[in-house]
């Protein structure tokens, strides 16, 4: 057996301190990157703004659109995130017994109430996307497509990441004036019902980022000082329910945040 200087196992330090393949560093940097970005990007750029060599830059991000890992647009020359990115982490959520359990209580939930049932992650300092999603059986119901992506304070969800955030009002305006709000509630009003939904652990949006559509969002903590990276909401229309039913689609969608616990990104 192999030792170094100190007599430890060299296989072992191998292990516990791997060699990181340059390439695939790259690869997984430039998808981070792109779901950080507020829109599509150019190769040049993506390499600028990663310290890369364009060439290295353009044939990953090639790869990776035949990969299906990234969007190609060849009119304006650009790339964005792309759906099969969005499937691999659903696999890896759908592949944990816990997510197992969180779907089929969502499936509960979208059944007995009638709503549309739905995860999202976070997938960048400014973004959430939808990672899972279930419909329930009405003609009409609200429908939804996997991988859709919101600004960070977006509806209901959007109040709970103020709400439970450490950010200052004023750093929090910009990302406010980031959403594309169908009736906008008011920054004023918007941090004030943050401040109601971290109190009393769920948010609610009632026809403010769609008109006539009311969600319900809780939060699925991932580290002891309360950082959000998963919601679990309930979308309706918006006076399908009473305020009372709401309350208990809220404390049901609670119960389903706990059978998630936190997923970490893999």
């Amino acid at each position: 057996m192999a030792r170094n200087d100190e007599g430890i196992d060299k296989d072992a330090t191998a292990t516990l301190a791997p060699k990181l393949v340059g390439a695939v560093v790259n690869a997984v940097d430039i998808l981070n990157h792109l779901a950080a970005a507020k829109e599509p990007m150019a190769v040049t750029k993506v390499a600028r703004d990663l310290g890369l060599n364009r060439s290295t830059c353009f044939n990953i991000l090639r790869t990776l659109a035949t990969l299906k890992m990234v969007e190609f647009d060849a009119v304006s020359r650009t790339y964005r995130l792309g759906l099969g990115v969005v499937g691999l982490a659903r696999a890896a959520f759908e592949a944990d017994r816990s997510a197992e359990a969180a779907r089929a209580a969502m499936a509960r939930v979208a059944s007995r109430y009638s709503v549309t049932a739905s995860m999202w992650r976070r997938t960048g300092p400014t973004r959430m996307t939808l990672i899972s999603v279930v419909e329930n059986q009405s003609a009409i119901a609200i429908r939804m497509n996997l991988g859709h992506r919101l600004p960070i304070l977006a509806g209901a969800l959007g109040r709970l990441m103020a709400g439970y955030s450490q950010i200052e009002p004023d750093d929090l305006r910009p990302l406010y004036d980031e959403v594309t709000w169908q009736n906008p509630p008011g920054f004023t009003k918007f941090l004030d019902e943050s401040r109601i939904a971290a109190e009393r652990g769920w948010a609610e949006d009632e026809g403010a980022l769609i008109r006539g559509a009311l969600t319900i969002a809780v939060p699925v903590f991932s580290t002891p000082d309360r950082r959000i990276d998963v919601t679990v909401n309930a979308s309706m229309f918006e006076l399908q329910h009473t305020p009372e039913t709401r309350r208990d689609i809220a404390t049901e969608l609670q119960e389903v945040a706990t059978l998630v616990g936190y997923l970490p990104l893999r």
